[in-house]
């Protein structure tokens, strides 16, 4: 359901003005552009509300769900429009919520069996249908030419292909022949000049590497393997290759919000942040375990866009071999495939509270003593988190891990503070995961941890209408935070802006707005209260001024 998304970014990002309306029952969100009505949505649920019935946050999930993706281009084509976008991003824009719509109505055409408990975690990958839980292009598949995407390919069950090229054409860290030999081992028999290195590739990937790589020796479609795909599509593991790793790999498609290829400078960050950072962060290990990039090779062609295209990461794989001791599921599935209550069985109210308590417990305690202690946020959000039960009856939550380093946001003095001899010259200082705030570091972690994670769980669960999840929420984080913090003062806090980094042509750069701050949501009936460090309330007037406070100036462009 691409529409639901789409709606909700536009209000969210104040991109429209949204009117919310009760009658006998029947809830809708009025859009409106420049005093022009673009659609009548139907919801399910209030929206976060200021004052009487101004929208400030819909949710994806406040959406009827029976609301299809009829309206889509109509209501596309006429906001971009009416806010004076020029005519080729709006077709650019359109293409890809089309490519998003088209994609989750074909991959959910068939349906098909859930995993269950005793299933394996690349089951739970695969599963997902959804995509992102808010991204209006959740969906999209936009290949870089050349290559051409065939809409019945399956992008979960890719072959991986192998070519080889002359050492002067890659740039490796960490033991690479070494790491990467089971992978190679698998491939049928081949030759190759003396001296060329392997490097495994998407099958997808091969129409860049002859685009671009004159110099490769590219083994024919015989010489591969059937392997199989992560949610994100171009991590893959090998099936019944229990050496703890699997392979990242370039995919020239634009995948949500960007080209899923392997950039030079996250190629150098993974072995060496997984060396010499890690084993030094503040950070229970019973409870958090992060998934090291140990190897890494790249493309040496000076011109990163074309040096992209030719890459490598190993990364450790902790869910190989686990499915005896422990049942390992990605947080996206226990929103997007099922619930909590239907794989675990949460009858009661009182057992979806505990539960959920539980889980805000622990993730709050894996993620935020980095953050606190050494100025370092991980990108949790469900796809890059995987929560680890116990396979023994009630299959409690153990723990949780975290991969990909990507997004990460790590503020310097503070690391540098926390750690001796801690090294960051390895990070260019230019990287966009080096920030000069610390506050910086705590939007990364409210846009991963609150917005992203929390509230698709807590919705699905039945615990957002009443505010139960969030009081929830606000014990657990009281732990961590004094009353005087800005996730417990502030009604606003800055949100991440999918469609208006988009509509900006970004891409490695963030885009942060105001969004109604959730940690202090208390229900539907009671809207969004703010809890001085007195104890006081103050009603949602004071939102009011806050977002009359906030006006065009507040949309600020940061890394």
């Amino acid at each position: 359901m691409t529409l639901p998304r789409l709606a909700s970014a536009l209000v969210t990002e104040s991109l429209v003005a949204a009117t919310y309306g009760d009658d006998n029952d029947r809830k809708t969100a009025t859009l409106s552009l420049n005093g022009t009505d673009l659609a009548k949505i139907p919801l399910i649920s209030k929206p976060i509300l200021s004052g009487v019935d101004t929208i400030k946050l819909l949710d994806p999930l406040d959406v009827d769900p029976s609301y299809t993706d009829a309206d889509l281009v109509r209501i596309w084509t006429q906001f971009s429009s009416l806010s004076g976008l020029s005519e080729e991003s709006s077709a650019s824009i359109l293409s890809e919520l089309v490519s998003a719509s088209e994609w989750f109505g074909r991959d959910t055409k068939d349906g098909g069996a859930f995993p269950t408990l005793s299933s394996p975690a690349i089951a739970w990958e695969q599963s997902v249908m959804g995509g992102h839980p808010t991204h209006p292009m959740h969906k999209t598949r936009a290949p870089l030419p050349p290559l051409r995407l065939d809409p019945s390919y399956n992008l979960l069950h890719p072959r991986l292909r192998l070519i080889h090229v002359p050492p002067t054409s890659i740039l490796t860290t960490g033991p690479y022949h070494d790491l990467i030999a089971p992978f190679i081992a698998r491939f049928p028999t081949y030759t190759v000049p003396a001296g060329y290195v392997p490097v495994p590739v998407h099958e997808l990937q091969i129409a860049h590497i002859a685009a671009n790589f004159p110099e490769a020796v590219i083994h024919p479609p015989a010489v591969s393997y059937p392997v199989e795909a992560q949610q994100s599509l171009r991590s893959i593991i090998v099936p019944d290759l229990d050496n703890g790793l699997h392979l990242k790999l370039p995919l020239g498609i634009k995948l949500t919000s960007a080209v899923r290829t392997i950039s030079p400078a996250s190629a150098y960050l993974g072995p060496r942040f997984s060396a010499q950072i890690i084993p030094k962060l503040t950070y229970d290990r019973t409870i958090l375990t992060v998934a090291e990039e140990p190897v890494s090779l790249i493309g040496t062609h000076p011109d990163p866009l074309v040096a992209r295209h030719l890459a490598c990461l190993i990364r450790q794989d902790h869910t190989v071999n686990s499915n005896s001791r422990t049942i390992d599921i990605v947080c996206t599935a226990l929103v997007d495939t099922s619930s909590p209550q239907a794989i675990f069985g949460l009858i009661t109210k009182e057992s979806r509270v505990a539960w959920l308590s539980n889980y805000i417990d622990i993730l709050l305690r894996a993620f935020l003593p980095p953050l606190i202690i050494n100025g370092v946020a991980f990108e949790c959000h469900p796809q890059n988190t995987v929560a680890r039960f116990s396979s023994e009856a009630p299959h409690k939550l153990v723990a949780f891990i975290v991969r990909d380093f990507g997004g990460l946001k790590i503020h310097p003095a503070t690391l540098l503070a926390s750690v001796s001899e801690a090294d960051l010259t390895f990070v260019h200082p230019a990287h966009s995961i080096l920030t000069e705030t610390i506050d910086a570091v705590w939007t990364r972690t409210y846009h991963t941890v609150v917005h992203n994670h929390l509230q698709q769980l807590i919705r699905v669960m039945g615990l957002h209408t009443g505010g139960e999840g969030y009081e929830l929420l606000r014990v657990h984080l009281a732990k961590f935070v004094p009353p005087t913090h800005p996730w417990f003062t502030e009604p606003y806090v800055e949100g991440k802006c999918f469609m208006r980094m988009r509509m900006q042509g970004m891409d490695r750069w963030h885009l942060h707005g105001p969004f109604p701050n959730l940690v202090l949501f208390r229900g539907e009936e009671l809207g969004i209260l703010m809890e001085k460090g007195d104890g006081q309330s103050v009603e949602k007037a004071r939102a009011d001024e806050q977002v009359t406070a906030l006006g065009p100036s507040s949309w600020v462009k940061v890394a």
